[in-house]
């Protein structure tokens, strides 16, 4: 017998909230901890009683018992659920504390509906919300628009991350609620064009606000990186309607213009920074009517007001 076999057999439970949590709050991001937080807290009764020595029947069968009792969750949520309790089985294994194979690595995903179709800001609803919006508000959707930053690392822009002589910026820092964190990649890192309406605006937005190198470029009443959830919830989406799908339809958006534009999938990777240009194919791309795409090469994001 093995030396993981004639130890004392662990509880999931006691695994999961005594080790594997201290593991990955100090090698992840907190943003990815608190999202693996969630899946936990969500189906962790699931595993009361059980060890880690689970084999993958049982694996699947708990698999199917989620899928039947939470019918309203998707394909892309039970994949990300098995990936998560693949992460947790593969360090019991590196931690020796069981000897078979991973279980949920062979484990099928059990019939379940396709993930709704994310939202794409068209062109159209661009100049809408620059129409309908007062400033920084205006600016913050035209930089979202023109750039395809993700949330986080617009709350993250410094001043010194504007470079007017090339017209860039350069990605150094995310924001996830209060932590300050660097980006997720090397490819995130790179540096992003910045289109001449953008950088207009961006100077003429300066003028206005304090503007040192180490001062966040939308910074709160107390100098620190603005909400941008509670902005959009209290001064964008009353503003512009029903067209208001949140910050990252921006990035999409950006991705799909520019396809219908023509431009390759591997330009539109490198723009959206993305590490695998699947990632852009996959989730950022929509595909549009044929008419439409006539239209939108003929749409201006907005002109400085």
């Amino acid at each position: 017998m093995t030396a993981a076999s004639t130890a004392r057999i662990i509880e999931v439970t006691e695994f999961v909230d005594g080790e594997y949590f201290a593991h990955v709050e100090s090698a992840l991001a907190k943003s990815t901890v608190d999202g693996y937080r969630k899946m936990w807290a969500a189906h962790r009764d699931q595993f009361t009683g059980r060890d880690l020595d689970m084999r993958t029947c049982d694996a699947q069968s708990l698999m199917r018992t989620i899928c039947t009792e939470n019918p309203h969750l998707n394909k892309t949520t039970l994949r990300h659920l098995k990936n998560f309790y693949s992460g947790i089985w593969a360090h019991a294994l590196r931690m020796g504390q069981c000897d078979r194979e991973n279980p949920w690595r062979a484990v099928q995903i059990p019939q379940a509906p396709e993930p709704g179709e994310t939202y794409a800001y068209s062109p159209a609803d661009v100049t809408l919300m620059l129409a309908k919006l007062a400033e920084p508000y205006s600016l913050l959707v035209l930089l979202a628009a023109c750039t395809g930053l993700r949330k986080s690392e617009i709350r993250g822009l410094r001043w010194s991350d504007f470079d007017p002589a090339t017209s860039t910026l350069s990605v150094n820092r995310a924001v996830w609620r209060a932590h300050i964190k660097t980006t997720k990649s090397a490819a995130s890192k790179a540096p992003v064009p910045v289109v001449p309406v953008l950088a207009a605006k961006l100077d003429q937005y300066k003028s206005h606000v304090p503007h040192g190198d180490k001062c966040f470029m939308f910074p709160n009443g107390s100098g620190g990186p603005l909400d941008l959830d509670n902005v959009a919830r209290r001064f964008i989406a009353p503003q512009v309607g029903g067209i208001w799908r949140g910050w990252h339809a921006f990035r999409r958006g950006l991705a799909t213009f520019l396809h219908a534009q023509g431009v390759d999938d591997k330009t539109i990777q490198s723009i959206l920074r993305h590490e695998n240009v699947s990632v852009t194919q996959k989730c950022y791309v929509k595909t549009v009517p044929e008419s439409v795409r006539a239209a939108m090469a003929n749409v201006n994001f907005g002109e400085i007001k």
